[in-house]
């Protein structure tokens, strides 16, 4: 117990190592499965390790899957079925991919994971999307952000809702596609979930790019440019520059295109990242036939398209054919330029694809009129017409342009809600401390008053007190002046008996003078 205690132990602490320090989460690992003899403890340990290494290979993934059963672990079964159904569907194998994603949400909701059981209804719909098989990925993605609002899974409600508003604008429907991201952008600055908020912003461009206001379309690719630098997220920031570079191409500026995309292209060679290589070298071959090389870039083309080919990007060849067909007819290859242009056109109404036909069709008018084919030249250029109408009418762009501001007043009158309600706060915050003042104040005051009351009967107390003192006084002067009069009218009789008395003895010199006489 001891032995596979210690490897438990192990096994935590590598879980817990960061993404930075993924070597050393590698080599432990290893380490784990080179002296564990545990098989719960192996299995988790490669079902990491796989994920660690990125061994996205089918027989990997479904030995994992097999042995996760067997040891009835199934949590790890559920996440392997979804990584099988990833790799299925980029196998180009739609049915087995479809049957791992419903296993996939079967046993996470056994197991009540729902979180995990509705990212795999989420990969599902995206399963359906990347096959083109708009109707089905719909109605998936509906039923995966019911069952996201009901688990409060923000995250998953908001990628479906990006999701969404990509479908619609594949097929035409601009406003929905608009109201779409708009909810998936409220809901990403709600729960600060940056990255996924760059991705709509970033949608968001893609359909005023597609509603040809490149300005407003360039100055959100660089709203998202930031978004991503800060967030070091490597994979949006490629994007971003291979978008930026394109409006540049479009804008004239090949110079600054072709070094943007020159950077993009360098990320995503480091990533790995086939389809948006490919999709780097196709704009980069526009741009050498815009300045009149032609001829480096129709290999930049083939480069694309061999890609392309290899990966099964439908949407990516439609692109690439219809820059194929331009670049021959360019050359007076007529026959050639006519079959990238059908091919283009085939692809893109395989998948409804409104874009591709419009630009196919363009094509195939140009190419048909050049060649004398009036009638064919006519029924595709009524064609481009129709689905240019639908995509670029007026009705369209108010819908935009309205939906837009209405999203801002929205934005703008909850930010004004906030701010009322902070004020509102505030103000009632300071009505509460004037309050309380005014009840101090009427309480200094009401002391004030008693103090007063106390001090004026204070006051009449000592006057009275005065008064009695000042009565007493003068009964003391009185009865000390009677004293001084009698004391007076004694010291007068005394001196009148004094003087009476010396009137009747003789003087000391008459007694003198006779004492003088006898002795003589």
């Amino acid at each position: 117990m001891k032995f596979l205690k210690s490897y438990f132990i192990l096994l935590i602490t590598v879980i817990s190592i960061k993404l930075g320090a993924q070597d050393r989460t590698v080599d432990s690992l290893k380490q784990v499965l080179t002296i564990t003899k545990n098989d719960t403890v192996r299995l988790k340990s490669e079902a990491m390790l796989a994920e660690l290494l990125q061994i996205y290979r089918i027989s990997k993934w479904d030995s994992i899957v097999k042995d996760a059963i067997a040891l009835n672990q199934i949590d790890i079964a559920a996440d392997g079925y979804n990584n099988l159904g990833y790799l299925y569907q980029n196998s180009n194998s739609y049915i087995d991919a479809i049957k791992c994603y419903d296993l996939s949400i079967k046993l996470h909701t056994q197991q009540k994971n729902t979180k995990d059981a509705c990212f795999s209804l989420y990969n599902k719909a995206c399963c359906y999307k990347f096959f083109n098989k708009y109707n089905e990925a719909i109605s998936y993605y509906q039923l995966a952000i019911k069952y996201s609002q009901t688990i409060a899974y923000r995250e998953v409600e908001s990628y479906c809702y990006n999701d969404l508003s990509i479908i619609y604008g594949f097929k035409g429907n601009i406003p929905l596609s608009i109201n779409m991201i708009e909810k998936a952008i409220k809901i990403q600055e709600s729960i600060k979930d940056y990255v996924g908020m760059g991705a709509s912003y970033s949608t968001l461009a893609s359909i005023y790019y597609y509603q040809n206001d490149l300005k407003k379309a360039e100055e959100i690719y660089h709203q998202c440019l930031i978004i991503y630098q800060r967030e070091k997220y490597e994979k949006g920031i490629s994007l971003i520059y291979a978008n930026i570079g394109t409006i540049n191409f479009q804008n004239g500026n090949f110079s600054l295109a072709l070094d943007n995309l020159l950077k993009s292209t360098a990320i995503r060679n480091k990533q790995k990242d086939l389809m948006g290589v490919s999709d780097n070298f196709n704009t980069i071959g526009k741009i050498y036939f815009a300045i009149d090389s032609i001829k480096k870039g129709k290999i930049y083309y083939e480069k694309a398209l061999a890609i392309k080919k290899k990966i099964n990007d439908n949407k990516g060849l439609i692109s690439t054919y219809n820059a194929l067909a331009n670049l021959e007819l360019n050359n007076n290859n007529f026959m050639l330029a006519i079959d990238y242009a059908t091919k283009a056109n085939i692809t893109s109404q395989q998948i409804g694809f409104a874009s591709g036909i419009q630009q196919s069709n363009l094509n195939l008018y140009l190419i048909n009129k050049k060649i004398g084919r009036h009638e064919k030249a006519l029924k595709n250029y009524e064609l481009y017409i129709t689905m240019r109408d639908s995509l670029l009418n007026n009705e369209t762009k108010k819908a935009t342009i309205k939906s837009q501001l209405k999203y801002e007043y929205e934005k703008k009158a909850a930010a004004d809600s906030v701010k009322v309600a902070e004020e509102k706060k505030l103000t009632t915050i300071k009505l509460k401390q004037e309050k309380t003042q005014r009840y101090f104040l009427y309480g200094g005051l009401g002391l004030t008053a008693l103090f007063g009351m106390f001090m004026f009967n204070r006051f009449k107390v000592t006057q009275k007190q005065k008064n009695i003192i000042n009565q007493q006084k003068n009964i003391v002067e009185t009865q000390k002046n009677i004293v001084d009069e009698k004391q007076k009218e004694i010291l007068d009789s005394i001196r009148y008996a004094k003087r009476i008395q010396q009137s009747l003895l003789p003087t000391e010199k008459f007694i003198g003078r006779v004492l003088n006489k006898k002795n003589n």
